[in-house]
Protein backbone atom coordinates (compact mmCIF):
# COMPACT_ATOMS: atom_id res chain seq x y z
CA UNK A 1 0.00 0.00 0.00
CA UNK A 2 2.83 2.39 0.88
CA UNK A 3 4.45 1.51 -2.42
CA UNK A 4 1.31 2.57 -4.30
CA UNK A 5 1.23 5.92 -2.45
CA UNK A 6 4.93 6.39 -3.25
CA UNK A 7 4.37 5.75 -6.98
CA UNK A 8 1.33 8.07 -7.04
CA UNK A 9 3.37 10.79 -5.34
CA UNK A 10 6.13 10.47 -7.94
CA UNK A 11 3.56 10.70 -10.75
CA UNK A 12 1.96 13.83 -9.25
CA UNK A 13 5.39 15.41 -8.70
CA UNK A 14 6.41 14.67 -12.28
CA UNK A 15 3.13 16.15 -13.56
CA UNK A 16 3.61 19.26 -11.45
CA UNK A 17 7.13 19.73 -12.77
CA UNK A 18 5.97 19.13 -16.36
CA UNK A 19 3.02 21.54 -16.21
CA UNK A 20 4.86 24.16 -14.21
CA UNK A 21 7.71 24.67 -16.63
CA UNK A 22 8.46 28.41 -16.68
CA UNK A 23 9.70 30.41 -19.58
CA UNK A 24 12.68 31.46 -17.49
CA UNK A 25 13.96 27.87 -17.66
CA UNK A 26 13.97 28.02 -21.47
CA UNK A 27 17.16 29.00 -23.28
CA UNK A 28 15.18 31.32 -25.59
CA UNK A 29 12.37 33.84 -25.68
CA UNK A 30 8.79 32.59 -26.08
CA UNK A 31 8.55 34.48 -29.38
CA UNK A 32 11.50 32.42 -30.68
CA UNK A 33 9.57 29.16 -30.28
CA UNK A 34 7.07 27.10 -32.29
CA UNK A 35 4.54 24.48 -31.28
CA UNK A 36 6.17 21.06 -31.88
CA UNK A 37 3.47 18.94 -30.22
CA UNK A 38 2.60 17.10 -33.42
CA UNK A 39 6.19 16.78 -34.66
CA UNK A 40 8.07 13.48 -34.90
CA UNK A 41 9.94 12.59 -31.69
CA UNK A 42 13.18 10.67 -32.16
CA UNK A 43 14.74 8.06 -29.88
CA UNK A 44 17.23 10.54 -28.38
CA UNK A 45 14.38 12.88 -27.31
CA UNK A 46 14.87 15.43 -30.10
CA UNK A 47 12.09 16.54 -32.46
CA UNK A 48 12.00 16.83 -36.25
CA UNK A 49 10.27 20.06 -37.31
CA UNK A 50 10.26 21.12 -41.01
CA UNK A 51 13.38 19.01 -41.66
CA UNK A 52 15.07 20.74 -38.71
CA UNK A 53 16.33 18.69 -35.74
CA UNK A 54 15.49 20.31 -32.39
CA UNK A 55 17.47 18.90 -29.42
CA UNK A 56 15.47 17.93 -26.35
CA UNK A 57 17.22 20.61 -24.26
CA UNK A 58 15.65 23.26 -26.54
CA UNK A 59 12.11 22.04 -25.88
CA UNK A 60 9.73 22.45 -22.94
CA UNK A 61 6.04 22.09 -22.09
CA UNK A 62 3.86 25.20 -21.72
CA UNK A 63 0.37 25.62 -20.30
CA UNK A 64 0.19 29.31 -21.28
CA UNK A 65 0.95 31.64 -24.16
CA UNK A 66 2.73 34.98 -23.82
CA UNK A 67 0.81 37.98 -25.15
CA UNK A 68 2.62 40.93 -26.80
CA UNK A 69 2.29 43.03 -23.61
CA UNK A 70 4.12 40.31 -21.63
CA UNK A 71 1.11 38.89 -19.80
CA UNK A 72 0.41 35.15 -19.83
CA UNK A 73 -2.81 33.58 -20.99
CA UNK A 74 -3.61 29.99 -19.87
CA UNK A 75 -3.89 27.47 -22.71
CA UNK A 76 -3.85 23.71 -23.06
CA UNK A 77 -0.46 22.21 -22.22
CA UNK A 78 1.68 21.84 -25.34
CA UNK A 79 5.32 21.37 -26.30
CA UNK A 80 7.38 24.19 -27.80
CA UNK A 81 10.86 24.25 -29.28
CA UNK A 82 13.46 27.01 -29.72
CA UNK A 83 13.73 26.76 -33.51
CA UNK A 84 14.94 30.36 -33.92
CA UNK A 85 18.21 29.44 -32.19
CA UNK A 86 18.86 26.98 -34.99
CA UNK A 87 17.60 28.86 -38.06
CA UNK A 88 16.32 32.36 -38.88
CA UNK A 89 12.59 32.64 -38.24
CA UNK A 90 9.94 34.67 -40.04
CA UNK A 91 7.09 35.70 -37.78
CA UNK A 92 3.73 35.41 -39.63
CA UNK A 93 0.42 36.87 -38.46
CA UNK A 94 -1.59 33.79 -39.57
CA UNK A 95 -0.88 30.64 -41.50
CA UNK A 96 1.00 31.57 -44.66
CA UNK A 97 -1.91 30.37 -46.82
CA UNK A 98 -4.27 33.01 -45.37
CA UNK A 99 -4.80 36.76 -45.77
CA UNK A 100 -5.26 39.52 -43.19
CA UNK A 101 -8.61 41.34 -43.30
CA UNK A 102 -9.33 44.02 -40.67
CA UNK A 103 -6.76 42.47 -38.36
CA UNK A 104 -8.26 38.98 -38.65
CA UNK A 105 -7.01 35.87 -40.45
CA UNK A 106 -9.40 34.97 -43.24
CA UNK A 107 -9.69 33.46 -46.70
CA UNK A 108 -6.92 31.70 -48.54
CA UNK A 109 -4.37 32.55 -51.20
CA UNK A 110 -3.30 30.83 -54.36
CA UNK A 111 0.19 29.75 -53.33
CA UNK A 112 1.13 29.27 -56.98
CA UNK A 113 0.77 33.06 -57.46
CA UNK A 114 2.60 33.95 -54.23
CA UNK A 115 6.06 35.45 -54.47
CA UNK A 116 7.70 33.33 -51.73
CA UNK A 117 10.93 35.29 -51.39
CA UNK A 118 11.76 37.58 -48.48
CA UNK A 119 14.74 39.91 -48.00
CA UNK A 120 16.53 39.53 -44.66
CA UNK A 121 19.51 41.63 -43.57
CA UNK A 122 22.20 39.48 -41.96
CA UNK A 123 24.43 40.42 -39.04
CA UNK A 124 27.29 41.33 -41.39
CA UNK A 125 25.03 43.84 -43.19
CA UNK A 126 24.46 41.86 -46.37
CA UNK A 127 20.94 41.24 -47.65
CA UNK A 128 19.92 37.62 -48.14
CA UNK A 129 16.92 36.86 -50.34
CA UNK A 130 15.44 33.48 -49.52
CA UNK A 131 12.35 31.31 -49.82
CA UNK A 132 10.20 31.76 -46.71
CA UNK A 133 9.84 27.96 -46.22
CA UNK A 134 13.09 26.55 -47.59
CA UNK A 135 15.60 28.98 -46.07
CA UNK A 136 13.60 30.19 -43.06
CA UNK A 137 11.26 28.84 -40.37
CA UNK A 138 7.78 30.41 -40.54
CA UNK A 139 6.12 31.05 -37.14
CA UNK A 140 2.35 31.32 -37.40
CA UNK A 141 0.97 30.38 -33.97
CA UNK A 142 2.12 33.44 -31.99
CA UNK A 143 -0.47 35.98 -30.71
CA UNK A 144 -1.00 38.89 -33.10
CA UNK A 145 0.49 42.20 -31.91
CA UNK A 146 -2.89 43.99 -31.91
CA UNK A 147 -6.43 43.73 -33.25
CA UNK A 148 -6.10 46.40 -35.93
CA UNK A 149 -3.05 46.08 -38.18
CA UNK A 150 -2.06 47.63 -41.48
CA UNK A 151 0.40 46.48 -44.09
CA UNK A 152 3.66 48.13 -45.15
CA UNK A 153 4.36 48.11 -48.86
CA UNK A 154 8.16 48.24 -48.97
CA UNK A 155 8.04 49.54 -52.54
CA UNK A 156 6.44 52.76 -51.31
CA UNK A 157 8.80 55.42 -49.98
CA UNK A 158 6.88 55.96 -46.72
CA UNK A 159 6.38 52.23 -46.06
CA UNK A 160 9.92 50.90 -46.43
CA UNK A 161 11.28 48.58 -43.76
CA UNK A 162 14.10 46.13 -43.09
CA UNK A 163 13.78 42.63 -41.60
CA UNK A 164 16.88 41.52 -39.68
CA UNK A 165 18.33 38.09 -39.04
CA UNK A 166 17.53 38.29 -35.31
CA UNK A 167 13.81 38.70 -36.10
CA UNK A 168 13.54 42.46 -35.50
CA UNK A 169 12.16 44.93 -38.03
CA UNK A 170 13.25 48.53 -38.64
CA UNK A 171 10.56 50.90 -39.95
CA UNK A 172 12.06 53.66 -42.12
CA UNK A 173 9.15 56.08 -41.59
CA UNK A 174 10.16 56.89 -38.01
CA UNK A 175 13.38 54.86 -37.59
CA UNK A 176 11.72 52.60 -35.01
CA UNK A 177 13.05 49.08 -34.46
CA UNK A 178 10.39 46.54 -33.47
CA UNK A 179 10.69 43.05 -32.05
CA UNK A 180 8.52 40.13 -33.15
CA UNK A 181 6.02 41.14 -30.47
CA UNK A 182 5.19 44.28 -32.47
CA UNK A 183 4.89 43.14 -36.10
CA UNK A 184 4.26 40.11 -38.29
CA UNK A 185 4.47 39.09 -41.96
CA UNK A 186 1.63 37.97 -44.21
CA UNK A 187 0.85 37.65 -47.94
CA UNK A 188 -0.89 40.73 -49.38
CA UNK A 189 -2.45 41.61 -52.73
CA UNK A 190 -0.70 44.81 -53.87
CA UNK A 191 -1.52 46.93 -56.91
CA UNK A 192 1.62 47.79 -58.87
CA UNK A 193 0.79 49.82 -61.94
CA UNK A 194 -1.65 47.90 -64.10
CA UNK A 195 -0.97 44.55 -62.41
CA UNK A 196 -1.59 43.07 -58.97
CA UNK A 197 1.06 41.07 -57.16
CA UNK A 198 0.83 38.72 -54.19
CA UNK A 199 3.81 39.30 -51.91
CA UNK A 200 4.80 38.72 -48.30
CA UNK A 201 4.90 42.08 -46.53
CA UNK A 202 5.10 43.32 -42.94
CA UNK A 203 2.03 44.28 -40.93
CA UNK A 204 2.23 46.50 -37.85
CA UNK A 205 -0.06 48.32 -35.46
CA UNK A 206 -1.02 51.97 -35.71
CA UNK A 207 1.78 54.23 -34.55
CA UNK A 208 1.13 55.20 -30.94
CA UNK A 209 2.13 58.50 -29.43
CA UNK A 210 4.23 58.76 -26.31
CA UNK A 211 3.05 59.74 -22.85
CA UNK A 212 -0.52 61.05 -22.97
CA UNK A 213 -0.51 62.79 -19.58
CA UNK A 214 0.94 66.13 -20.66
CA UNK A 215 -1.24 66.38 -23.75
CA UNK A 216 -4.33 65.37 -21.77
CA UNK A 217 -3.78 68.04 -19.09
CA UNK A 218 -3.18 70.79 -21.66
CA UNK A 219 -6.22 69.78 -23.75
CA UNK A 220 -8.55 69.65 -20.72
CA UNK A 221 -7.35 73.10 -19.57
CA UNK A 222 -7.89 74.44 -23.09
CA UNK A 223 -11.41 72.99 -23.22
CA UNK A 224 -12.29 74.58 -19.86
CA UNK A 225 -10.88 77.95 -20.96
CA UNK A 226 -12.66 77.81 -24.32
CA UNK A 227 -15.96 77.01 -22.61
CA UNK A 228 -15.41 79.92 -20.20
CA UNK A 229 -14.60 82.33 -23.04
CA UNK A 230 -17.70 81.27 -24.99
CA UNK A 231 -19.84 81.74 -21.86
CA UNK A 232 -18.45 85.24 -21.25
CA UNK A 233 -19.08 86.34 -24.83
CA UNK A 234 -22.66 85.08 -24.66
CA UNK A 235 -23.42 86.57 -21.23
CA UNK A 236 -22.14 90.12 -21.83
CA UNK A 237 -24.56 91.96 -24.10
CA UNK A 238 -21.96 94.40 -25.41
CA UNK A 239 -19.88 91.50 -26.77
CA UNK A 240 -22.83 90.00 -28.65
CA UNK A 241 -22.09 92.04 -31.78
CA UNK A 242 -21.06 90.78 -35.23
CA UNK A 243 -17.39 90.42 -34.28
CA UNK A 244 -18.33 88.61 -31.08
CA UNK A 245 -20.75 86.20 -32.77
CA UNK A 246 -18.17 85.24 -35.41
CA UNK A 247 -15.57 84.82 -32.69
CA UNK A 248 -17.88 82.55 -30.67
CA UNK A 249 -18.52 80.35 -33.73
CA UNK A 250 -14.76 80.03 -34.21
CA UNK A 251 -14.32 79.07 -30.54
CA UNK A 252 -17.11 76.48 -30.72
CA UNK A 253 -15.37 74.84 -33.69
CA UNK A 254 -12.03 74.88 -31.89
CA UNK A 255 -13.69 73.41 -28.78
CA UNK A 256 -15.22 70.54 -30.76
CA UNK A 257 -11.93 69.89 -32.57
CA UNK A 258 -10.09 69.62 -29.24
CA UNK A 259 -12.85 67.42 -27.81
CA UNK A 260 -12.57 64.87 -30.63
CA UNK A 261 -8.77 65.01 -30.36
CA UNK A 262 -8.99 64.20 -26.64
CA UNK A 263 -11.44 61.35 -27.24
CA UNK A 264 -9.20 59.92 -29.97
CA UNK A 265 -6.14 60.27 -27.73
CA UNK A 266 -7.74 57.95 -25.18
CA UNK A 267 -9.14 55.65 -27.90
CA UNK A 268 -12.73 56.42 -26.92
CA UNK A 269 -13.75 56.87 -30.57
CA UNK A 270 -13.01 53.31 -31.68
CA UNK A 271 -16.71 52.40 -31.82
CA UNK A 272 -17.51 55.38 -34.07
CA UNK A 273 -14.09 55.98 -35.62
CA UNK A 274 -15.25 57.10 -39.08
CA UNK A 275 -17.91 59.43 -37.67
CA UNK A 276 -15.40 60.96 -35.25
CA UNK A 277 -12.83 61.38 -38.01
CA UNK A 278 -15.11 63.18 -40.47
CA UNK A 279 -16.83 65.25 -37.74
CA UNK A 280 -13.50 66.30 -36.25
CA UNK A 281 -12.22 67.27 -39.70
CA UNK A 282 -15.40 69.32 -40.29
CA UNK A 283 -14.89 71.37 -37.13
CA UNK A 284 -11.17 71.88 -37.76
CA UNK A 285 -11.87 73.20 -41.26
CA UNK A 286 -14.69 75.36 -39.84
CA UNK A 287 -12.20 76.90 -37.40
CA UNK A 288 -9.93 78.00 -40.25
CA UNK A 289 -12.87 79.36 -42.26
CA UNK A 290 -14.32 81.34 -39.34
CA UNK A 291 -10.89 82.89 -38.78
CA UNK A 292 -10.86 84.03 -42.39
CA UNK A 293 -14.36 85.47 -41.82
CA UNK A 294 -13.12 87.42 -38.79
CA UNK A 295 -10.14 88.86 -40.66
CA UNK A 296 -12.38 89.83 -43.59
CA UNK A 297 -14.99 91.40 -41.32
CA UNK A 298 -12.35 93.44 -39.48
CA UNK A 299 -11.10 94.73 -42.81
CA UNK A 300 -14.53 95.52 -44.29
CA UNK A 301 -15.97 97.15 -41.14
CA UNK A 302 -12.98 99.41 -40.47
CA UNK A 303 -14.16 102.96 -39.94
CA UNK A 304 -17.83 102.00 -40.33
CA UNK A 305 -20.14 102.22 -37.33
CA UNK A 306 -22.17 99.16 -36.41
CA UNK A 307 -25.33 99.28 -38.50
CA UNK A 308 -28.82 98.23 -37.65
CA UNK A 309 -29.33 94.88 -36.00
CA UNK A 310 -30.97 93.46 -39.11
CA UNK A 311 -27.86 94.38 -41.14
CA UNK A 312 -25.58 92.58 -38.66
CA UNK A 313 -27.89 89.56 -38.70
CA UNK A 314 -27.83 89.53 -42.51
CA UNK A 315 -24.03 89.65 -42.61
CA UNK A 316 -23.78 86.96 -39.94
CA UNK A 317 -26.10 84.76 -41.99
CA UNK A 318 -23.90 85.20 -45.07
CA UNK A 319 -20.76 84.47 -43.04
CA UNK A 320 -22.39 81.35 -41.56
CA UNK A 321 -23.38 80.03 -44.99
CA UNK A 322 -19.81 80.52 -46.18
CA UNK A 323 -17.99 79.03 -43.15
CA UNK A 324 -20.31 76.11 -42.34
CA UNK A 325 -21.05 75.44 -46.01
CA UNK A 326 -17.44 75.41 -47.22
CA UNK A 327 -16.45 73.15 -44.31
CA UNK A 328 -19.24 70.78 -45.33
CA UNK A 329 -17.98 70.77 -48.93
CA UNK A 330 -14.42 69.98 -47.78
CA UNK A 331 -15.72 67.14 -45.60
CA UNK A 332 -17.93 65.79 -48.37
CA UNK A 333 -14.94 65.74 -50.73
CA UNK A 334 -12.75 63.63 -48.43
CA UNK A 335 -15.70 61.34 -47.66
CA UNK A 336 -16.39 60.73 -51.35
CA UNK A 337 -12.71 60.20 -52.16
CA UNK A 338 -12.39 57.65 -49.33
CA UNK A 339 -15.49 55.75 -50.42
CA UNK A 340 -15.46 56.03 -54.21
CA UNK A 341 -11.76 55.82 -55.09
CA UNK A 342 -10.30 52.32 -55.12
CA UNK A 343 -7.96 51.74 -52.17
CA UNK A 344 -4.74 50.46 -53.72
CA UNK A 345 -1.03 51.21 -53.60
CA UNK A 346 -1.29 53.65 -56.51
CA UNK A 347 -4.17 55.71 -55.08
CA UNK A 348 -3.43 55.52 -51.35
CA UNK A 349 -0.88 58.41 -51.22
CA UNK A 350 -3.62 60.80 -52.45
CA UNK A 351 -6.51 59.46 -50.37
CA UNK A 352 -7.55 61.24 -47.12
CA UNK A 353 -7.52 57.84 -45.40
CA UNK A 354 -9.89 58.47 -42.49
CA UNK A 355 -9.79 55.26 -40.35
CA UNK A 356 -6.89 53.86 -42.43
CA UNK A 357 -4.44 54.21 -39.55
CA UNK A 358 -6.39 56.25 -36.97
CA UNK A 359 -9.65 58.17 -36.51
CA UNK A 360 -8.22 61.08 -38.50
CA UNK A 361 -6.94 61.73 -41.99
CA UNK A 362 -3.48 60.45 -42.91
CA UNK A 363 -0.74 62.96 -42.09
CA UNK A 364 2.36 61.07 -43.24
CA UNK A 365 2.01 61.51 -47.01
CA UNK A 366 1.06 64.22 -49.52
CA UNK A 367 -2.67 63.71 -49.06
CA UNK A 368 -2.41 65.74 -45.84
CA UNK A 369 -1.07 68.72 -47.80
CA UNK A 370 -3.99 68.48 -50.19
CA UNK A 371 -6.78 68.09 -47.63
CA UNK A 372 -5.47 69.79 -44.46
CA UNK A 373 -2.19 71.70 -44.56
CA UNK A 374 -2.85 73.21 -47.99
CA UNK A 375 -6.14 74.89 -46.94
CA UNK A 376 -4.46 75.87 -43.66
CA UNK A 377 -1.67 77.61 -45.60
CA UNK A 378 -4.19 79.44 -47.80
CA UNK A 379 -6.03 80.74 -44.70
CA UNK A 380 -2.75 81.91 -43.14
CA UNK A 381 -1.80 83.81 -46.31
CA UNK A 382 -5.32 85.30 -46.60
CA UNK A 383 -5.35 86.43 -42.96
CA UNK A 384 -1.88 87.93 -43.25
CA UNK A 385 -2.98 89.86 -46.36
CA UNK A 386 -6.13 91.15 -44.65
CA UNK A 387 -4.22 92.30 -41.57
CA UNK A 388 -1.57 94.07 -43.62
CA UNK A 389 -4.25 95.92 -45.60
CA UNK A 390 -6.12 96.75 -42.39
CA UNK A 391 -2.94 98.08 -40.77
CA UNK A 392 -2.27 100.30 -43.80
CA UNK A 393 -5.79 101.72 -43.62
CA UNK A 394 -5.56 102.34 -39.86
CA UNK A 395 -2.35 104.32 -40.41
CA UNK A 396 -4.02 106.30 -43.21
CA UNK A 397 -7.05 107.12 -41.05
CA UNK A 398 -4.79 108.19 -38.19
CA UNK A 399 -3.04 110.66 -40.48
CA UNK A 400 -6.37 112.07 -41.64
CA UNK A 401 -7.52 112.54 -38.06
CA UNK A 402 -4.35 114.45 -37.23
CA UNK A 403 -5.36 116.99 -39.89
CA UNK A 404 -9.06 117.12 -38.98
CA UNK A 405 -9.06 117.56 -35.21
CA UNK A 406 -12.74 118.29 -34.61
CA UNK A 407 -14.18 114.89 -35.49
CA UNK A 408 -14.37 113.46 -32.01
CA UNK A 409 -16.83 110.68 -32.85
CA UNK A 410 -14.65 109.42 -35.69
CA UNK A 411 -11.62 109.48 -33.39
CA UNK A 412 -13.44 107.32 -30.87
CA UNK A 413 -14.43 104.85 -33.60
CA UNK A 414 -10.86 104.81 -34.86
CA UNK A 415 -9.50 104.07 -31.38
CA UNK A 416 -12.06 101.29 -30.95
CA UNK A 417 -11.11 99.80 -34.33
CA UNK A 418 -7.45 100.00 -33.42
CA UNK A 419 -7.98 98.18 -30.12
CA UNK A 420 -10.06 95.45 -31.78
CA UNK A 421 -7.51 95.11 -34.55
CA UNK A 422 -4.62 94.88 -32.07
CA UNK A 423 -6.39 92.22 -30.03
CA UNK A 424 -7.21 89.99 -32.99
CA UNK A 425 -3.78 90.65 -34.50
CA UNK A 426 -2.13 89.09 -31.43
CA UNK A 427 -4.46 86.11 -31.75
CA UNK A 428 -3.68 85.63 -35.44
CA UNK A 429 0.06 85.99 -34.88
CA UNK A 430 -0.04 83.26 -32.22
CA UNK A 431 -2.29 80.96 -34.24
CA UNK A 432 -0.64 81.77 -37.58
CA UNK A 433 2.89 81.15 -36.33
CA UNK A 434 1.76 77.98 -34.58
CA UNK A 435 -0.01 76.64 -37.67
CA UNK A 436 3.00 77.55 -39.79
CA UNK A 437 5.14 75.45 -37.46
CA UNK A 438 2.59 72.63 -37.83
CA UNK A 439 3.11 72.75 -41.59
CA UNK A 440 6.90 72.81 -41.16
CA UNK A 441 6.63 69.87 -38.75
CA UNK A 442 4.65 67.95 -41.37
CA UNK A 443 7.28 68.69 -44.04
CA UNK A 444 10.20 67.51 -41.85
CA UNK A 445 8.42 64.60 -40.15
CA UNK A 446 10.96 62.11 -41.52
CA UNK A 447 13.76 63.90 -39.62
CA UNK A 448 13.69 62.77 -35.99
CA UNK A 449 15.73 65.76 -34.71
CA UNK A 450 13.37 68.38 -36.14
CA UNK A 451 10.34 66.37 -35.00
CA UNK A 452 11.56 66.67 -31.42
CA UNK A 453 12.46 70.35 -31.79
CA UNK A 454 9.05 71.23 -33.22
CA UNK A 455 7.22 69.21 -30.57
CA UNK A 456 6.75 72.50 -28.73
CA UNK A 457 4.47 73.65 -31.57
CA UNK A 458 2.11 70.82 -30.68
CA UNK A 459 1.85 71.99 -27.08
CA UNK A 460 1.24 75.58 -28.20
CA UNK A 461 -1.48 74.29 -30.51
CA UNK A 462 -3.13 72.30 -27.71
CA UNK A 463 -2.98 75.30 -25.35
CA UNK A 464 -4.65 77.82 -27.70
CA UNK A 465 -7.78 77.76 -25.53
CA UNK A 466 -5.75 78.95 -22.54
CA UNK A 467 -4.07 81.70 -24.58
CA UNK A 468 -7.41 82.89 -25.98
CA UNK A 469 -8.93 83.03 -22.49
CA UNK A 470 -6.18 85.30 -21.15
CA UNK A 471 -6.21 87.46 -24.29
CA UNK A 472 -9.96 88.02 -24.52
CA UNK A 473 -11.43 87.50 -21.04
CA UNK A 474 -8.86 88.83 -18.59
CA UNK A 475 -8.39 92.15 -20.42
CA UNK A 476 -9.46 95.30 -18.55
CA UNK A 477 -12.43 96.24 -20.76
CA UNK A 478 -14.09 92.83 -20.30
CA UNK A 479 -13.48 92.90 -16.55
CA UNK A 480 -15.13 96.34 -16.43
CA UNK A 481 -18.15 94.93 -18.28
CA UNK A 482 -18.34 92.15 -15.70
CA UNK A 483 -18.17 94.70 -12.89
CA UNK A 484 -20.84 96.85 -14.53
CA UNK A 485 -23.11 93.83 -15.03
CA UNK A 486 -22.63 92.78 -11.41
CA UNK A 487 -23.36 96.30 -10.11
CA UNK A 488 -26.42 96.53 -12.37
CA UNK A 489 -27.72 93.27 -10.93
CA UNK A 490 -27.14 94.55 -7.38
CA UNK A 491 -28.97 97.81 -8.15
CA UNK A 492 -31.90 95.89 -9.63
CA UNK A 493 -31.95 93.67 -6.54
CA UNK A 494 -31.99 96.70 -4.20
CA UNK A 495 -34.71 98.42 -6.23
CA UNK A 496 -36.71 95.21 -6.25
CA UNK A 497 -36.34 94.84 -2.49
CA UNK A 498 -37.34 98.48 -1.90
CA UNK A 499 -40.32 98.10 -4.21
CA UNK A 500 -41.36 94.93 -2.43
CA UNK A 501 -40.93 96.66 0.93
CA UNK A 502 -43.01 99.62 -0.23
CA UNK A 503 -45.76 97.30 -1.40
CA UNK A 504 -45.66 95.44 1.91
CA UNK A 505 -45.89 98.74 3.87
CA UNK A 506 -48.84 99.93 1.79
CA UNK A 507 -50.59 96.62 2.27
CA UNK A 508 -50.01 96.75 6.03
CA UNK A 509 -51.44 100.28 6.28
CA UNK A 510 -54.48 99.24 4.27
CA UNK A 511 -54.95 96.21 6.51
CA UNK A 512 -54.82 98.40 9.63
CA UNK A 513 -57.38 100.81 8.16
CA UNK A 514 -59.69 97.95 7.25
CA UNK A 515 -59.32 96.48 10.73
CA UNK A 516 -60.11 99.84 12.39
CA UNK A 517 -63.18 100.31 10.20
CA UNK A 518 -64.40 96.83 11.05
CA UNK A 519 -63.97 97.43 14.78
CA UNK A 520 -65.84 100.75 14.55
CA UNK A 521 -68.72 99.07 12.76
CA UNK A 522 -68.90 96.42 15.43
CA UNK A 523 -69.05 99.02 18.22
CA UNK A 524 -71.87 100.85 16.47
Amino acid sequence: MLKLFYIAGLILLDAAIFSGTEIESMPCDFFDTVNVTGSQRLVNGSYLYHDLLIPSELTAAYNYTVLPDGTREPVETHLRGCVCKLRTCLRFCCHHSQLMANGQCSGSVDLTRLNPYVNVTLQNGTVFRGHFQKEFIPQSDLPKPCNEMYSLNDREETDQYTVFENGSLSRSYDNVTMSKRDYCLQPEHLKEGETTSLRIVAHNCAIKSGDKTGQTIVLICSLVCLFSTITVYRCLKKLRNLHGNCFVCCLICLFMGYLFLLLDLWELTNNFCATAGYTGYYFVMSTFLWLSVISWDLRSSLGISQGASYQSKYLFLLYSIYAWGMAFIFTAVIYLVDHLVEDNAENEPWMPGVTFYSCWIKTHDWSAMLYLYGPMLIVIIFNATMFILTAIEIIAVKRQLQVVADRQERKQKHNSDKQTYGLFLRLFIIMGVNWSLEIVSYLVQSHEFWKRVLRIADYVNWSLGIIIFFLFVTKLSVLKLFKKRYQSRNIRSVVSLKSQGSRNTTAAKKLRRDTSSSQASTQI
